[in-house]
């Protein structure tokens, strides 16, 4: 299962429905939202099948149909119309479907659109410029090595060039946002997860589990009554100050209570 690809279909489906498509059979432009919930069913299982890092999606028609709770006629159609899309890319088969006599299965790449890339990327060591060893006559006596006049670096500063070369990652979440700290980005990415842990822990369905989720993170990036900052900036603000832990802010944020309670509140009433 991938998380990643499940949580951007859910932060991005109120867009994705509004998507036209030609119906192969009958010619004409329809939007995906007026098809039923079909369509969606089958995206969620491609994303449910795919895993990271690579994002392909193995499952073969019955499969996918069930995991739908469709028939494989359309499970089979709703694929060809994401390929059209440009939501899928056929990729090589990378196993053979079982019972088919080595027949090559289906292998779909899962490319929604403004997915995050599949890798971060971090710091690298910089390349050291080759300099040709300085030639020393044979006749001159080797110098005295100078004694080193500056001060050992500390393991803070190590990790501090790490953190400043390092690049930042592309955004989160496909829909526009304003630029939160990397710690801020953090926390909300732990929280997503507890959610959809939580989620599936009550027993919910995933299309449930999806829209929940949905809707907490869609309200981080609100005020509520009388707050003066919406939850994640407030998450941001205390992490940067030092007046919460990793762990309260990630509590916080998938606590549901967000919009009721400032984070300050939340600590109390949790202590």
């Amino acid at each position: 299962m991938s998380a990643p690809l499940l949580i951007h279909l859910a932060q991005n489906v109120a867009v994705l429905e509004q998507t036209e498509y030609t119906d192969p059979k009958t010619g004409k432009t329809k939007r995906l939202k007026d098809t039923g919930g079909t369509w969606l069913k089958v995206a969620m299982a491609h994303c449910n099948f795919a895993q990271e890092p690579d994002r392909y999606s193995t499952a073969g028609w019955r499969a996918l149909a069930e995991a739908a709770g469709t028939n494989t006629d359309l499970a089979q159609k709703y694929s060809d119309i994401f390929a059209a899309l440009g939501w899928l890319t056929k990729r090589e088969p990378v196993r053979s479907e079982g019972g088919r006599r080595g027949k090559p299965a289906n292998c779909w790449e899962v490319t929604l659109p403004n997915l995050p890339p599949k890798t971060l990327d971090l710091w690298q060591e910089p390349a050291k410029p080759k300099q040709p060893a300085p030639v020393q006559p044979i006749t001159e006596a080797p110098s005295k090595r100078s004694r080193r006049s500056s001060a050992p670096v500390s393991l803070g500063q190590v990790v501090g060039s790490v953190v400043q070369q390092a690049q930042p990652a592309a955004e989160v979440v496909a829909i526009p946002t304003p630029q939160w700290s990397a710690e801020a980005l953090v926390a909300a990415e732990r929280a997503k997860q507890v959610l959809l842990q939580k989620g599936a822990a009550e027993g919910l369905t995933i299309p449930k589990q999806l829209m929940l989720l949905g809707q907490e993170t869609e309200g981080w990036e609100k005020r509520y009554g009388k707050q003066e900052l919406c939850p994640l900036k407030q998450v941001e603000q205390a992490l940067a100050a030092g007046t919460c832990t990793d762990s309260e802010a990630v509590c916080y944020l998938a606590s549901g209570r967000s919009h009721l309670k400032t984070l300050q509140e939340f600590q109390t009433s949790e202590n």
